[in-house]
């Protein structure tokens, strides 16, 4: 009975953490320079660094603390690539004491590490993704930030 009451309980967890993951919506433009607006943030277009084709949009939200990066892939397979890209390069600048989540559904994926004092953060929806590098005193901010934006 036990054994059962377990499956259960497991199955039960599966499909909620499973439906969290898929109730995620990615952010357009507009609605990601209003909300960064509404906090307070400054807004840059940083559609031009890039090689034409590899971003439909590149914005870079900042404050006096730190900047969240926001992107518009042509596809969700070169989201996943940059995703994959970041999370490794994140884990190189691993030092002795550090911490990590990482969650992955179909259509979502988020890594945060907090490393050497800073705070690293990519998170990504379908083809758009949130890119954010910034000092541990900033983590708490920065994830109320996150959680108002859905990533």
């Amino acid at each position: 009975m036990k054994k059962t009451g377990f499956i259960i309980l497991l199955v039960l967890l599966t499909v909620a953490v499973w439906g969290c993951g898929g109730t995620k919506t990615p952010l357009t433009a507009d609605e990601f320079t209003a909300k960064m607006a509404e906090a307070g943030f400054e807004i840059m277009d940083a559609y031009d660094q890039f090689e034409e084709g590899t971003v439909e949009v590149a914005l870079v939200a900042g404050n006096n603390n730190y900047q969240i990066e926001f992107y518009i892939v042509p596809t969700e397979d070169q989201a996943i690539s940059a995703f994959n890209q970041n999370k490794s390069t994140f884990e190189d600048a691993k030092g002795n004491s550090s911490s990590n989540t990482s969650v992955n559904f179909a259509h979502y994926g988020a890594y945060k590490m907090t490393s050497g004092g800073m705070y690293y953060v990519i998170s990504r929806i379908d083809n758009t993704f949130i890119y954010v590098v910034t000092d541990v005193e900033n983590k708490e901010s920065l994830n109320e930030i996150l959680k108002a934006l859905g990533y």
